[in-house]
């Protein structure tokens, strides 16, 4: 199998795990695949292939300069060997996004932009999930302060506010804060 082949099956493995985790995430096949890290071991079996192979052609690989890296670059072994290093890592990041949103819960449609970032720009999408991630804390700190501060006055309409506030249905963002 040429190295034009397996980069077009590699590509095809990570496609449907992407669509599956932006559509179907909470589906139990999906949660399989993200829980047992399937897709990603596959990708790392055929690295380590390709990357020993470099490794067995050229010897060890130079690292400490912006032209070691490139000359390593124009390895086709080389080169495969780093996509499928790509595919696997932006696909673990994807995997962590919705993992760490299961506690969470901050709604699927908010996740979208996380995750196509992710598979798309990597470092970028787990940056937006991260200021995500922190935004959502923050705001079930506050909430959690302003109730704490009312819930002693169970019949005041302040309380029933902070509640309704924490845990309405409605709430794309807050949706999981009385879990």
């Amino acid at each position: 199998m040429t190295t034009a082949e397996v980069f077009s099956i590699c590509n095809l493995i990570v496609l449907p795990m992407w669509l599956l985790m932006l559509v179907l995430p909470k589906w139990k096949a999906t949660r399989f695949l993200i829980d047992t890290k399937m897709v990603p071991v596959l990708l790392s079996l055929i690295y380590a292939f390709y990357i020993g192979i470099s490794l067995y052609a050229g010897g060890m690989m130079d690292f400490g300069s912006l032209a070691s890296v490139m000359e390593l670059f124009t390895q086709e072994n080389a080169v495969l060997a780093g996509w499928v290093h790509y595919l696997a890592f932006d696909l673990l990041v994807g995997m962590w996004i919705l993992d760490q949103n299961r506690n969470l819960g901050i709604h699927q449609l908010l996740m979208v932009p996380c995750l196509i970032g992710a598979f798309m720009f990597g470092p970028v999408g787990f940056l937006l999930f991260i200021i995500m991630k922190s935004n959502k804390k923050k705001q079930h700190h506050e909430i959690n302060q302003t109730c704490a501060e009312h819930s002693s006055a169970k019949k005041s309409n302040t309380f029933w506010h902070c509640y309704a506030t924490r845990c309405g249905s409605g709430n794309l963002y807050s949706r999981n804060l009385c879990r």
